[in-house]
Parts: structure tokens; sequence; C-alpha cells
């Protein structure tokens, strides 16, 4: 459905001098780091019609005293696939994936309140980021907008820092996976293998579609191997997958996984072994997500502190997740872990930058750390232009130097 009439842009943030809590403090319009309160949130408007345009409100608050909302955690999808929505009344582009998963999560009669990075954060991608054969693809306001402008590069970094912060006061964390397809078909084949021991070598186990499905829900859809994925569930608010329309809390989904990987471990069948060898050369993903979730809500009920997790162990556990831009492989894991002031959030510096001052400031912290970051150097595709001592991050690694770790 084709939306009309003017634009929708980001206003400054001079609205923030009207909370009385920020008149204490010295603040510079349209400079985030001044305004350290402050984050946008949106209503999405209900509708009863599914196929009807959607419209949304934008608005400044401060993230203390919020209103309750929720957190939307999904993949963008191609940047170049986008539409039009209403945002505060005018035309704004969104991906295709994220106008789906508003469809889906829109009510017939009651507003819902979010935060979604891609029209929370005043940032989208420009035609830096965008290939020449699909620049035609595009609206020309994206194209000849800058979006990489020094204002939204600091904004972008400022509020990168915070997403940590704003998932856990989420009330709830809600993951779209995309549609249905055969996502039914998987949920209930591992309900009766939640009910049913699996009897090994039985060769009618994995030999039926239910396996592929499996495989697709698990494995094929792309929010499992996003990294920034981690971050955005490792908390202890309520976690709940949207599947088309289909809603399956985080701890069911976690254990279906789990009957399922075991099924296909279990298996002796041709087919079961493809199957296995497939989830393995992925790097069984969403094992890193639900582990970490489990291990955060297991030390919240022993009331024990979190200082995080060491950013070297993250890094390697993460090493297969993917990122659009290769500097998010260390950005993403910034409220994660222990050693925050090694990574700066700056996306004006290049990758190489990036990584080198990752790496360096690793072993200047702890020596002890030069066996395990040279295990990790040697990848698949490696960049050329790093360091001998320097991993890319960005990069998948081979598997003997990942042997020999353990």
């Amino acid at each position: 459905m084709e939306v009309t009439g003017p634009t929708f842009s980001y206003t400054p943030l001079a609205w923030a001098l009207k909370f009385p809590i920020l008149k204490t403090l010295s603040i510079k319009v349209f400079n985030y780091e001044a305004n350290p309160l402050a984050i946008r949130l949106l209503k999405l408007l209900p509708s009863s019609d599914f196929n009807s345009g959607i419209h949304v409100e934008v608005s400044h608050t401060v993230l203390e005293s919020s209103q309750s909302y929720e957190a939307l955690s999904y993949v963008w999808g191609d940047p170049t696939d986008v539409t039009p929505i209403r945002v505060n009344a005018r035309r704004h582009y969104v991906t295709v994936n994220l106008e789906l998963a508003l469809r889906y999560l829109r009510s017939e009669n009651e507003e819902m309140v979010l935060w979604i990075d891609a029209l929370c954060i005043k940032y989208v991608p420009s035609h830096l980021d965008i290939p020449n054969q699909n620049a035609q693809k595009v609206p020309s306001i994206i194209l000849t907008r800058n979006a990489h402008s020094q204002q939204d590069l600091e904004e972008k970094n400022y509020q990168v820092q915070r997403m940590r912060e704003i998932y856990l006061k989420a009330k709830r964390v809600i993951v779209w996976l995309g549609e249905e397809r055969t996502a039914q078909l998987a949920l209930d084949f591992c309900h009766r293998k939640e009910r049913v021991a699996v009897p090994q070598g039985d060769a009618r186990i994995n030999s039926s579609p239910e396996i592929d499905a499996c495989l697709d829900l698990f494995v094929a859809r792309p929010w499992w191997n996003r990294i920034w994925t981690v971050q955005e569930v490792y908390t202890v608010s309520p976690v709940e997958f949207r599947i088309g329309k289909l809603n399956v809390e985080f701890s069911v989904m976690r254990e279906y996984y789990r009957y399922f990987y075991m099924s296909v471990i279990w298996d002796g069948t041709p087919h079961a072994k493809a199957s296995y060898l497939k989830l393995f050369r992925i790097g069984c993903l969403p094992q890193p997500v639900a582990w970490g979730r489990q291990e955060l809500v297991y030390e919240e009920k022993l009331g024990k502190e979190k200082l995080g997790q060491p950013l070297l162990s993250l890094l390697q556990k993460t090493r297969g997740m993917q990122a659009s831009d290769p500097r998010d492989k260390i950005f993403a894991l910034h409220g994660l872990v222990r050693e925050k002031e090694v990574i700066t959030v700056d996306y004006t510096a290049s990758k190489h930058n990036v990584f080198i001052n990752v790496t360096r400031a690793l072993l200047e912290t702890n020596w002890d750390m030069l066996e395990d970051i040279l295990l990790s150097v040697e990848s698949v595709d490696r960049d050329p232009q790093l360091p001998s001592w320097v991993p890319d991050f960005s990069s998948r690694q081979r598997a003997i130097p990942l042997v020999m770790r353990y």
C-alpha cells in the first residue's frame, strides 16, 4: 500500500529541557551525549484490518521514568527492500521485514508502546550501504539523505551503548522470527519428543518433513545468526517468540530446540546425519543464545552480582554469528562484557582500527590472553590488511585452531 505525503524527520532534543530533572544539567541542543536520559519510544496504532497501512507515533521520553514499553528483537532484512509506513502522519521507509512484524504485532483495538532500533534511533542506510546494482530499488528520499552526518553518527554511538539498558528495562522482549511457514509442524514434532524418549537408530524418527521444518525454524531463520540477538534476549525480562500469529515463550523454544538437536544426534538415518552436519557447520547457533540467558536467570535467582562475561570468551562463543557491519561483532557485545572500557563504540572508526584497538586492549589487560588470541587468528576469508596478531572477528574460524583451544 503506497503512503503519500510529507516525509517524517527526527526532531532535535530541545524537548528535554522541559523535564525538571534535566534543568540542573548542562544541556546542548541536539546532542545525545549531553542528554544522557533521552530515548525515543513509539506507539503502534491499532487497526482491525490486517492489510491496512501501518501508523506509528514517535515521541521522546526519559528512560529512567518512562512509561512501560516492549522491545522488539528482529532482523532488518535486505536494506534495499523497503516500504513506506506512516510515522507521526508522515511517510517514512522501513524494511519489508520490519513492516511485516509491525503488521502481525498490531492489535485490533489497543495501542502498543515499543522500542525498535530502526525507528527510535536517528540512523538509516545511505547510498554508501547500498550496492549500485540495487540502487534503483530504493526510493530517492533514502538515497539523497545524508544519513552518515556527524550528528547521526554521534547519536548512534551513544544509543548503541544504551541498548543493553533499554532491553533490560523493557517489560517484555518480543522476538520476531518471520512468518509461520512450517513452524507449527516443527513445534508439534518437538512437543511429541518432549513426552516420548527418542529411541536410538529408529529410522522413522527423522526421515520425514518434520526435521526439515525444524531446520527452517531453528537454523535457517536469520535471527539465530545475528550478533545483536545475544544482547537483546540476555535479560531476566520475559522473552516471547512471534512466528506469524504463533506465540512461544523463550523457555519452551529452548527446550524444543534441545529435543530437536538430540533427535538429530541420536538418529542414524542418512537424512538425520545430513541434518546434523548442516547444523554443526552453522555452529548450533541457538545454543549461545539459550545458554547465555539461562545462566543469567540462574545468577539472578541466586542474587549474584552480574559483572559480565570475559570479552574474549564471548567473542569466541559468537564468532559464527553475523553482522551487516563488521564493527558490530564488537559493538554488539558492549553491554554484556566485563571489560567495558576495552570497547569504545565509535562508528567513525574503521573496521581495522576497531579490531586492532580491542585486541591491543585485551593484551594490555591480561598478557596471558596472547595464546588464545593467536589461536583465534586463523580463519576463513581473513582480511589480509589486518596485522598478523589481530583476529578478524568478522570471519568464521577454522576448525583446527578451534579444536586446539579446547
